[in-house]
C-alpha cells in the first residue's frame, strides 16, 4: 500500500479554517481551490472530506477565517508572492 505524503496533507490551522468554511456552507471543491492557492503540494478533496467527517475537529474563529481568505486572495499568480507574508519583497520589486 502506498504511503501518503505529509506534503499533501492539511496543517492544523487549515483544518480549522476548512471546518469553519464547511459550516458557512462552502462546497468541498471551493475549499479545496482556496487552500491550494499558493501551495506547492496541493491537496485533494479527500482531505476536506476527512475534516468534514471528524466530529472532534474545532472550527477557526470568524476573524481567523476571514484573515485566511484575505491572505489567499492576496497571492500574485505570476510571482507566487503574498502581500501579507512577502511584503518587503513585493515592495522591492
Amino acid at each position: 500500500m502506498a504511503k501518503r505524503s505529509k506534503q499533501g496533507s492539511l496543517a492544523a490551522p487549515e483544518k480549522r479554517v476548512a471546518k469553519a468554511l464547511l459550516q458557512r456552507g462552502w462546497r468541498n471543491q471551493d475549499i479545496q481551490d482556496l487552500i491550494n492557492q499558493g501551495r506547492t503540494a496541493t491537496i485533494n478533496s479527500a482531505r476536506i472530506t476527512e475534516v468534514k467527517k471528524n466530529e472532534g475537529q474545532k472550527c477557526a474563529s470568524e476573524k481567523e477565517t476571514n484573515l485566511y481568505i484575505a491572505k489567499k486572495a492576496a497571492i500574485d499568480p505570476k510571482t507566487g508572492l503574498n502581500l501579507y507574508d512577502d511584503e518587503r519583497l513585493v515592495r522591492a520589486r
